[in-house]
C-alpha cells in the first residue's frame, strides 16, 4: 500500500490566513498593530503638510506665496520618503515578522511530499531557509507512533512518538548532511492536503490508535 497526499494550495493559503488570525500572539498584539498603523497614517499626514502649516518655522517667516512650488513639492516628497524609510519600513518588518511567527510552520515547508506506505509515514520538504538542493525527510514507523491528536480549531494533526530525521545536502545525489533519531518527539501537519480525512483514517487503522480530537487555541 502506498498513498501520496498532495498539497491543496488554495487550502494551504486559507489555513495559513486562519492560523495567523487564530494564533494567540496575533490577538495579544492587536493594540500594538493598531497603534503602529495610526502612527504611520499620522506621520504621512503631518510631515508632508508642515511646509504649508509651519512656514514661519521652516521658511523664516516667509509667506507661502513667496515660496516656490518646486520647493514645497521637494520638501513634501522628502517628508514622505522619511516616513516610509524610518517609520513605514520598521512597521512593515514588524508586521511581516509577526505574521511569520503566527503562521507557525506553514511558511517553512516548500515542495512537500507526504506518503503513507506499509511501513509508515514519510514526509519530505525543502526548508524555506535553505538552498534548493537541501532536502529534509521525516520517517515515522507506525509502531513508533504513540499518540494522534487533531485540533479542529487550528485544522492540524499532531503525531507523537519516535521518528527519524534525515537531512540531505543534495537529495538528487544522495548526499546526507546528518541523520537524527528523535525519541518521544512531535510532528505537526496542517490539514491542507487533498483527502486529509483519509490520511487520518489510515493512520488510525495502521497504528491501532484512536485519534484524539480537541478544539482549542494553542501556539
Amino acid at each position: 500500500m502506498t498513498k501520496e497526499y498532495k498539497v491543496n494550495y488554495s487550502e494551504k493559503k486559507r489555513i495559513k490566513r486562519k492560523q495567523i488570525r487564530n494564533h494567540p500572539k496575533w490577538d495579544k498584539r492587536k493594540w500594538v498593530r493598531y497603534i503602529l498603523i495610526v502612527i504611520v497614517i499620522a506621520a504621512l499626514i503631518i510631515l508632508p503638510s508642515l511646509p504649508w502649516t509651519a512656514t514661519d518655522f521652516i521658511f523664516d517667516g516667509k509667506n507661502i506665496e513667496e515660496i516656490k512650488a518646486n520647493t514645497l513639492y521637494n520638501i513634501c516628497s522628502a517628508s514622505v520618503g522619511i516616513v516610509i524609510m524610518f517609520i513605514g519600513m520598521p512597521v512593515f518588518i514588524y508586521f511581516r515578522s509577526l505574521k511569520n511567527t503566527c503562521a507557525d510552520s506553514i511558511n517553512y515547508y516548500l515542495n512537500e511530499t507526504l506518503i503513507l506506505s506499509d511501513g509508515g509515514l514519510e514526509y519530505g520538504f525543502v526548508p524555506n531557509n535553505s538552498s534548493t538542493n537541501q532536502y529534509t525527510l521525516d520517517r515515522i514507523q507506525y509502531r513508533g507512533i504513540k499518540r494522534l491528536v487533531v485540533n479542529t480549531y487550528h485544522e492540524r494533526l499532531e503525531i507523537y512518538g519516535d521518528m527519524k530525521l534525515t537531512v540531505y545536502s543534495n537529495y538528487e545525489e544522495n548526499q546526507i548532511l546528518y541523520i537524527e533519531n528523535h525519541k518521544d518527539d512531535k510532528r505537526r501537519f496542517y490539514l491542507y492536503y487533498e483527502n486529509s480525512e483519509d490520511l487520518i483514517r489510515t493512520l488510525e487503522e495502521k497504528t491501532g490508535i484512536k485519534v484524539q480530537v480537541i478544539n482549542k487555541q494553542e501556539e
